[in-house]
């Protein structure tokens, strides 16, 4: 049954990549605040229900070792250097061709980055359904929310390339994580860190989309989503 409903969240966040009405209703909307309004969502669900959630994982299975706690706030803040890396070289590499807008080097660079995310995001779809259904649904809106404005920035930047295959690369990528999660059983304590690796992603995707200036962000937009979803995990 589980894998059932591990699937119902796989083919969720698929439909997000391979459904063009999707993105195409997005699109109609105001779009710097929905998309300033959705990184609010996700890092409201990073700071509200992961992060916490990881630490309780870890003392549950290393009671004895408190110190430990520290190490998925650690693997968390690999992940974002990690991910700023790549969004700097790529960030350099569009420089270095200022005669292309983006260049397809920089798209492989961005995807690449991305399809790494949706492998951890196809897995832990398996782990988490274990939990209980709230906390699996919890996931599905606070990681769908994210994976919905990763899908439209990829195509606002490099719209025909992503049409063209850049979509089905990032669903193979879920659909893989999600084959691997359903074959093989990890321990408790690395799908903290599998947890973790994912929220450093997150947040600096959302920091990413939100300080340039010329981004035109929309802050209190950001921060309503952020309220909101705290609200609701707080209080549902």
């Amino acid at each position: 049954m589980t894998i059932w409903i591990s699937l119902l969240g796989l083919a969720i966040f698929s439909s997000i990549h391979l459904v063009p009405l999707i993105i195409k209703e997005v699109k109609m909307l105001p779009h710097k605040k929905w998309l300033s309004f959705a990184g609010g969502v996700s890092l409201g669900y990073i700071y509200m229900d992961i992060l916490p959630a990881i630490s309780k994982a870890f003392l549950d299975v290393h009671p004895s070792l408190v110190q430990i706690e520290k190490l998925p706030y650690l693997i968390a803040l690999i992940s974002f250097v990690f991910f700023y890396v790549i969004e700097h070289i790529a960030t350099t590499n569009k420089d270095l061709h200022k005669n292309q807008i983006y260049p397809n080097s920089t798209f492989y660079i961005h995807l690449v980055s991305f399809a790494i995310l949706n492998i951890f995001f196809g897995y832990a779809l398996t782990t988490l359904v274990e939990q209980g259904i709230m906390i699996f649904f919890s996931y599905i809106l606070g990681i769908g929310v994210h994976i919905l404005v990763t899908d439209v920035t990829l195509k606002d930047h490099h719209e025909k390339t992503y049409d063209q295959f850049g979509r089905w690369i990032l669903s193979v990528a879920l659909f893989f994580g999600w084959i691997f999660g359903v074959l093989s059983e990890i321990d408790r304590s690395y799908i903290a860190l599998i947890l973790a690796f994912i929220s450093g992603g997150i947040i600096l995707n959302v920091i990413k989309e939100e300080l340039p200036i010329e981004n035109k962000s929309q802050p209190k937009y950001l921060v309503s989503g952020a309220i909101i979803c705290a609200m609701l995990l707080l209080f549902v």
